[in-house]
């Protein structure tokens, strides 16, 4: 009987129990964690080890049954209950297993959830699944009291609301912190916008600021957080989230909940409401979430509307609008501007020989090699097909030459599809040296530059109509490509 392949592979049997591992460890340790943050009892102001269920059984699936299993034992075994109560604790377990796998699984089918997405959307539909589980996962606890517990059936509705709010706010602070751990880790696959502002020292400021509103509450009211000033503690969310976006709201939301329900839990104060407790550290955890993810939605929308979506580089319009921009800063000022424009040679052959997909890729690497030369406030656009434009602030002709030649160099190190063949490109250079041009004007010289660059032999570098004198390499590399 031969044995699947995927069981004989060792790399990844390690993988699989790396994984089995993370969720006992995550699972078991965040189960007491929220054992510590209790605002009540058997209510936990929020109870993140619901989402670390809901996380792997949606991109596992039955796959990490064993490990959700082995985690719940550990958890049960380090109770000491009566019989009764150890009956009712196993049903919760077997509850949490059912609600939140199931549905985790059901998510994942109908693809309800993308935690790798950072949208609008995205988060609406990741805030009404933690509400809609939580609910249910709720709704199924009161059962289990009801039958097991009736001592408690006087307080069942309280239970109820902690049950419900705990859980909602868990699935958030969890599946929030893993839906930032993904974005991070994939930043390299989405937009500039998206992972650009998240540095240490905003990171740093945003934990100084959860934690000091959280002290001036504290002070304010005395003992805890009384319901008059508790809702401060979104002062913090919500500049996190504005100025950074979903991750830093997310970051920013965590913080707080921490700050303030351990304030609460270590001065015992009975000014507010354990519920209230837990409806706080939820709204906060929405707010952070929603508004940041509209801020991400919202730059995401400038960022294409400027930007070319195959190169990232600023588009025509874009181009545009930011050149006149600079270029009236040139004239107020009286500073030099270059303009310099590239055109591929025989770009033509690339899409007619290794079909459309390596022009895209050879279009992407030009463009790389173009925002490699510059500098804050220089501007990177493609015009048009292989047709890119550099606008350099305060730089002089010499400087703008060696910047165009040092683009030139870079283009030619790249390949033409599968081939050896070097790519080249011709480039004209435009200067505004203390006259008023206007950025057509510019723009012409540079074209008409160009073609000179393309009449006398092709990649080369023009400036004044005088093309640079070609090195040994530039010849060689111009008898290619003919």
């Amino acid at each position: 009987m031969k044995m699947p392949a995927e069981l004989l592979d060792p790399r990844a049997n390690m993988r699989d129990l790396r994984r089995s591992l993370t969720i006992v460890a995550l699972y078991f340790s965040l189960w007491h964690f929220a054992s510590i943050m209790n605002v009540a009892t058997d209510a936990s102001a929020f109870y993140p080890a619901c989402g670390v269920l809901m996380f792997f059984f949606y991109h596992r699936g039955w796959r990490c049954l064993p490990a959700a299993v082995l985690a719940m034992v550990l958890v049960d075994i380090s109770q000491y209950h009566s019989l009764i109560r150890q009956t009712s604790n196993d049903l919760h377990l077997l509850r949490q297993l059912l609600v939140y796998g199931g549905l985790a699984m059901l998510a994942q089918r109908r693809n309800w959830l993308n935690l790798s997405a950072h949208s609008l959307p995205a988060a609406i539909r990741l805030v009404f699944l933690s509400l809609g589980a939580s609910l249910l996962s709720a709704m199924l606890a009161i059962g289990i009291f009801w039958f097991f517990l009736p001592e408690l059936r006087g307080v069942l509705r309280s239970i109820f609301f902690g049950f419900w709010i705990g859980d909602f706010t868990g699935l958030l602070m969890f599946l929030g912190a893993a839906k930032v751990i993904l974005i991070w880790r994939n930043q390299r696959q989405v937009s500039q916008v998206q992972s650009s502002g998240y540095t240490i020292a905003g990171l740093i400021g945003l934990c100084a600021m959860a934690i000091g509103v959280v002290v001036l509450v504290v002070i304010l009211t005395a003992n805890g957080l009384m319901q008059t000033y508790s809702y401060l503690v979104l002062l913090p969310v919500i500049i996190g989230a504005t100025a950074y976006g979903l991750g830093f709201g997310v970051i920013s939301s965590i913080l707080t909940n921490l700050s303030a329900v351990g304030t609460y839990v270590m001065l015992g104060s009975q000014q507010m409401d354990p519920v209230q407790v837990q409806t706080l550290c939820a709204v906060v955890m929405t707010v952070g979430m929603m508004l940041g993810a509209a801020v991400d939605d919202r730059r995401l929308a400038q960022f294409e509307a400027w930007h070319d979506p195959l190169t990232g580089v600023l588009n025509r319009r874009a181009f545009f609008e930011q050149g006149q921009t600079l270029l009236a800063r040139a004239n107020r000022h009286g500073f030099n501007i270059a303009l310099i424009m590239l055109d591929l040679d025989h770009f033509k052959l690339v899409n007619d020989r290794y079909g459309h997909d390596a022009g895209d890729r050879l279009l992407r690497s030009v463009a790389q090699c173009c925002t490699a030369v510059t500098r804050r406030g220089d501007l990177c656009a493609r015009l048009g097909g292989e047709e890119f434009v550099l606008l350099l602030e305060d730089t002089d002709p010499a400087d703008a030459t060696g910047v165009a030649e040092r683009v030139r160099q870079m283009i030619s190190t790249l390949k033409r599809g599968e081939s050896e063949d070097a790519v080249t490109a011709s480039f004209g250079v435009s200067m505004l040296v203390g006259a008023i041009k206007t950025l057509d004007e510019l723009l012409h010289d540079a074209d008409r530059l160009l073609y000179v660059a393309k009449n006398t032999g092709r990649n080369r570098v023009v400036m004044n109509d005088l093309p640079s004198p070609p090195s040994a390499a530039q010849t060689s590399a111009a008898a290619v490509v003919g």
